[in-house]
């Protein structure tokens, strides 16, 4: 994979040169309201000695019997690979719209979880990942507790930006006091809402 950066930081003279351009280019980041449930995907990476043993579609069933009630597409994949160990994981992601349309600016995502282990049955696994994104489509926030605490920095460099989200971790905490050591900046928390301001 190759990746080409959208700001170039070599071509600036200074930080914060960088940084009126970062702001006068970038929107900020705006996710405060989950909008319309639209779709939910996900995918579920295995080791190829679990293929036989159809871990994978397992888990993917039972993914989709228990998220049939929300009456959306449900896209899951499923991909065998050659690994050095065997194991897996599942990764389950909700899409949202906002009046109708997907904001590609600021889009609401939430997503939920879980590791294939030694004697946990793939049904469980399904079923861990499951309620993991359930109880994050459930709270109403528009940014689940593991993506908070990675806007974190982002946030920083575009003050007025905001977020809600279902439970503010001590790694998002962690994460904004480092960013008001940094930068002339401050974070407000305001029940499970963060704000970033300049001082």
């Amino acid at each position: 994979m190759e990746i080409t950066p959208r700001f170039k930081l070599n071509e600036y003279d200074s930080f914060p040169a960088f940084y009126e351009d970062l702001n006068f280019k970038t929107a900020k980041i705006k996710l405060t309201s989950q909008g319309e449930l639209e779709q939910i995907r996900g995918i579920v990476n295995l080791s190829a000695e679990l293929e036989e043993k159809e871990v994978g579609e397992r888990i993917k069933t039972t993914v989709e019997s228990l998220l049939r009630n929300y009456q959306v597409p449900i896209n899951v994949r499923i991909e065998y690979g050659e690994t050095f160990s065997i194991g897996g994981e599942i990764v389950l992601w909700s899409i949202f719209s906002q009046n109708g349309k997907v904001d590609f600016d600021n889009p609401t995502i939430l997503g939920g979880d879980a590791l294939i282990e030694r004697n946990k049955r793939s049904e469980d696994v399904g079923k861990e990942a499951t309620e993991m994104l359930k109880k994050e489509i459930s709270s109403h926030t528009a940014v689940d507790r593991n993506l908070a605490d990675q806007l974190i920095q982002f946030m920083s460099l575009l003050p007025e930006s905001e977020i809600e989200t279902r439970e503010i971790s001590n790694h998002t905490k962690t994460n904004i006091y480092v960013a008001e050591h940094f930068l002339d900046i401050g974070f407000k928390i305001d029940g499970n809402k963060i704000k970033v301001e300049e001082k």
